[in-house]
């Protein structure tokens, strides 16, 4: 299946995303949860300080409303999914939801934020840099582990954003947002393969999967003397002169992260901008990834 028949896939459960969120039942539940945290703001906050007070709600109103009318027709078997996935017929629909407090984290707005198990697509790697000796780093890769296809069937994926406000002592929704995040072969064939703006976070090697390389690449208490320090980005990080990237091959790269030194594997949170993903076209007509619903 090529990226122009999966594209007019996309365009299709999009659509009927955008009749379920659209949909006054849909609305009138996310106003119930609404009134059930603003009576209760007071326990939920003070008692139980409970920070995302609408998150649990929130991802338990888009499964019902998913469950109840997209017609799916199977069970996606694998665990390396979104939240929400499922088999409708020409595809293989994962759905999450994300709640985004405007108070505290404003700038994820701008943002679909999404880890390897709900992405499928190849992307350049992001910061190519060159060392003082010489050594060229290609720069840090995503590995996206959701599958590209299941049973010869594309794996989409999808996003409903909820937009709230939460000060500490008043809450209220402000918006709902639907996005459809572009499969692999629309980012290969439409996006040439690069539409990550950045990293939220990075994967490290922990203690465990560090074992499986050797002692040498376990995370240290402190700087070593082989290690020089580089800008990666706009980040202090630390070049390894001794030895490559034992998962890839690459320059060894090692970053501070939980007061330890590890070796940074590559990203883990990606950042795209909503922008990039809402301009998409079919059959020269223009379609919209990004709905916004006041």
């Amino acid at each position: 299946m090529d990226h122009i028949q999966i594209n007019a896939i996309e365009k299709f459960h999009f659509d009927n995303f955008t009749r379920i969120v659209q949909n006054p039942n849909f609305r009138l539940d996310l106003n119930s949860i609404e009134d059930y945290i603003i009576t209760n703001y007071d326990k939920l906050h003070f008692h139980w300080g409970i920070k995302n007070k609408i998150k649990l709600a929130a991802e338990r109103l888009v499964r019902f409303h998913v469950w109840r009318n997209s017609g799916l027709t199977g069970l996606y078997k694998t665990p390396l999914s979104s939240d929400v996935a499922y088999e409708i017929g020409d595809c293989i629909i994962n759905i999450d939801c994300k709640t985004i407090d405007l108070n505290s984290n404003s700038v994820d707005t701008r943002y679909i934020q999404c880890e390897p198990n709900q992405a499928n697509f190849e992307n350049i790697p992001l910061f190519p840099t060159k060392f003082p000796e010489g050594k060229n780093f290609s720069g840090f890769k995503f590995y996206p582990i959701l599958e590209k296809f299941f049973e010869k069937l594309p794996v989409l994926s999808f996003f409903v954003h909820i937009i709230y406000e939460d000060d500490g002592n008043n809450f209220r929704i402000d918006r709902i947002e639907l996005l459809c995040l572009p499969h692999n072969e629309i980012v290969k064939n439409q996006f040439d393969s690069n539409i990550i703006q950045n990293f939220k976070t990075y994967d490290y090697l922990d203690d465990k999967r560090s074992m499986k390389f050797g002692d040498y690449f376990k995370p240290k208490n402190s700087i070593q003397d082989h290690w020089e320090e580089v800008t990666i980005g706009r980040t202090t990080r630390y070049f390894d002169k001794h030895k490559l990237n034992p998962v890839n091959e690459e320059p060894l790269i090692w970053g501070k992260e939980s007061n330890k030194y590890k070796v940074i594997n590559g990203g883990h949170t990606i950042r795209i901008s909503k922008e990039l993903v809402k301009n998409r076209t079919i059959d020269g007509n223009p379609w919209s990834g990004h709905l916004i619903i006041n």
